[in-house]
């Protein structure tokens, strides 16, 4: 029997009616309530996450038994082997600058956490947190003939409400199941993502390249809807070893670092009540398809950038009955994603806990865009941030969850600082692992949402970073009341708006070719989306788009090219008629460099005369200098540090003990540098 609402002004009774609807048609329970917070959550202001410079000691924190050690800067391989050497517990290292100590006991853990914070050559130390699921229920669907709708003719595209609300979504879908004709879904008709018309205008033929790391449980690559998609390591073959040498055997798909294998998809599955169970990579491949899920083909649903040239990669970090993963796991995902070319990450997991070993990685790298859930505790991020959606950096961006009707999901986090936008996040039909179909609620939805757009973008302009990225989102989402104070933007998902907004700035490309005495500069300024190219200048030296003072600055670039005489750091700026501006900056180096060559001859026992010969366009415009020691160019400041030698005709020489290194220099007149290190 139901329970009806459906004129009930209490807008949580209508969701929580909704989903006794929708929970009434389910045959087996895909993935159980998975909580993804710890307890004892304690006031931080998310903009002072920056500020844990100290090691964590409490032993209480280390749950998983396990140490990570992040080693100071500068440190030999000897240094660090003499480190784990001497901890307790068996020491293994990950990375070059990060080590994990694996301890049986308490007592073990506490000792080492001690005995590391204590040495002089460790930055800090840290727990292996545990992160979870940010995630809802899943269900069953029974709906396997082919639908048509608005030009898609994948069977189940119409019960994907947040791709195209035409108002009765989820009724007509109850109906589907049931056959029962009285049933009326409050939903607001046209409250959607707004992504029809850009699948009319994005293909294969006017999209570049981009790969998506989902960095979550495991995706199961062998669907229908996402084989096609997939991303598939080019220098890789199966055939048990590792062969294109970046250390993971047989890493087709990507990499499973819950399990350290190569299986990014398991049939695994949990009991959770007689009737249901959990499949371990349902959580993943629901995401995976709401980004790129192939359209058009008669099956299944319809991903947001499918039909281009996005591709999936599957990490799985996550995994086992509550889908669980630590930091390492986490850490090695991101890595691996980087080291294959992904430029962007969904994440769809969390914590309250401040990891800073996350923190730094995300930070590091700078030209990826971290795409998170905001969590499902009904909690305000600003107050009680969740990482790692909660880094305020310009490149990790944070999703709250809309549902049908325009409201914050009832159970979604929210932070008018902390959090960019909302995306549809409730009741989302996606694809589950051994073609299912299945419907999840939770801010783990909403995120890949946000991710399928972002991959647009990447896809259609060139060069795009991802702060560029993230200020395109928050200005081209569509404004609610409703959001008024819950997100950055006070708004949700606008794909088409963002898309093809004038948000982006130039794309400038410089290409140099070198003449006998100086270097001709091909400079291009592209406009990205709808804009026109207003002011394209350039000067010496680096320089920031606000020197330029709106084109007001600078020196023009005539005939799309720069005669450059002299070698050193050039800026180019340029400017659109949207006012969005934007700089290169780049080392020119004017003409060819000189050539070098260096020979000693034995003076005396304990000197050696060293004569050097320099090759140049004039030969008198050559600078010569030596220093003792091994030195980089920039010690001698373009020729004015160093010892002077003089110049005969391109010839110099000077007289050095035997033993001892000197590093030799010579600059010409176009400022061109070179030098050579050797041992008398």
């Amino acid at each position: 029997m139901y329970i009806y609402y459906l004129y009930s002004n209490n807008e949580k009774e209508k969701r929580s009616y909704m989903r006794k609807i929708i929970g009434g048609l389910a045959a087996v329970c895909l993935v159980g309530n998975l909580s993804l917070f710890q307890p004892e959550i304690k006031e931080v202001k998310a903009d002072t996450a920056e500020n844990t410079s100290v090691s964590v000691t409490d032993t209480d924190e280390y749950k998983t038994k396990e140490v990570i050690v992040k080693f100071k800067d500068g440190l030999s391989e000897n240094e660090k082997e003499n480190i784990m050497n001497e901890s307790p517990g068996d020491a293994q290292q990950v990375t070059d600058s990060m080590a994990v100590v694996k301890t049986d006991t308490k007592k073990e853990t506490a000792a080492a956490v001690k005995k590391l914070d204590q040495n002089s050559d460790v930055e800090y130390v840290q727990p292996n947190y545990v992160y979870r699921l940010v995630d809802g229920n899943g269900r069953t669907s029974g709906k396997e003939t082919a639908m048509k709708t608005a030009g898609v003719n994948d069977p189940f595209f119409y019960v994907q409400w947040g791709l195209l609300n035409y108002g009765s979504n989820l009724a007509d879908y109850v109906y589907d199941q049931e056959g029962r004709q009285d049933e009326t879904i409050s939903q607001k008709k046209g409250l959607d993502i707004n992504i029809k018309n850009l699948w009319k205008q994005m293909n294969k033929n006017n999209t570049q390249k981009v790969i998506v790391a989902n960095i979550d449980t495991g995706v199961d690559y062998s669907s229908p809807d996402l084989k096609s998609v997939m991303w598939k390591n080019p220098k890789e073959k199966k055939n048990g070893k590792d062969s294109d040498k970046n250390g993971y055997k047989d890493d087709i798909y990507g990499w499973n670092f819950y399990n350290n294998n190569n299986k990014v998809f398991s049939n695994k599955y949990y009991r959770v009540s007689k009737e249901y169970v959990s499949y371990e990579d349902d959580h993943g491949t629901h995401g995976a398809g709401t980004i790129a899920a192939v359209r058009n083909n008669g099956y299944g649903i319809a991903g947001i950038a499918s039909g281009t040239n996005v591709k999936l990669m599957s990490i799985k970090v996550l995994g086992g009955k509550k889908g669980e993963g630590t930091t390492l796991s986490v850490i090695k995902g991101i890595k691996y994603a980087k080291k294959m070319g992904a430029k962007i990450c969904n994440f769809s997991f969390g914590s309250y806990q401040n990891d800073r070993m996350l923190r730094d990685v995300i930070k590091e790298n700078k030209d990826m865009l971290f795409i998170c859930a905001a969590g499902n505790e009904r909690n305000n991020n600003d107050r009680y941030p969740v990482y790692p959606a909660s880094y305020n950096y310009s490149n990790v961006i944070s999703v709250a969850n809309l549902d049908y009707n325009g409201y914050l999901d009832g159970y979604s986090n929210y932070g008018k600082k902390s959090v960019l936008l909302a995306a549809p996040g409730t009741d989302i039909f996606g694809l589950g692992v051994r073609e299912r179909g299945i419907i999840e609620s939770g801010t783990s939805m909403a995120a890949p949402m946000v991710t399928g757009t972002a991959a647009l973008i990447y896809a259609k302009y060139p060069g795009v970073t991802p702060a560029m990225v993230k200020s395109a989102l928050k200005r081209g989402a569509t404004r609610l009341s409703s959001l008024n104070g819950k997100t950055a933007s006070g708004g949700y998902l606008n794909a088409e708006k963002t898309v093809n907004s004038n948000y982006y700035p130039p794309y400038i490309t410089v290409k140099t070719s070198k003449k006998k005495n100086y270097s001709l500069v091909k400079v291009s300024a592209k406009k990205r989306g709808s804009t026109q190219i207003t002011k394209v200048k350039y000067i010496k030296g680096k320089k920031t788009a606000s020197y330029f003072a709106n084109g007001k600055r600078g020196y023009s670039v005539k005939n799309s090219s720069i005669k450059v005489k002299k070698t050193d750091y050039y800026t180019i700026y340029a400017r659109d008629n949207a006012g969005n501006q934007t700089v290169k900056t780049v080392k020119i180096t004017a003409g060819k460099a000189p050539k070098l060559k260096v020979k000693k001859y034995r003076k005396s026992r304990k000197s050696t005369k060293v004569k050097i010969t320099a090759s140049d366009e004039s030969k008198k415009t050559l600078k010569f200098r030596y220093a003792k020691g091994k030195k980089s160019v920039s010690y001698f400041k373009k020729g004015k540090k160093g010892t002077k030698l003089k110049n005969k005709k391109g010839k110099a020489e000077f007289q050095g003990k035997k033993g001892r290194y000197y590093t030799v220099y010579v600059i010409d007149k176009s400022g061109n540098e070179i030098i050579k290190k050797i041992k008398l």
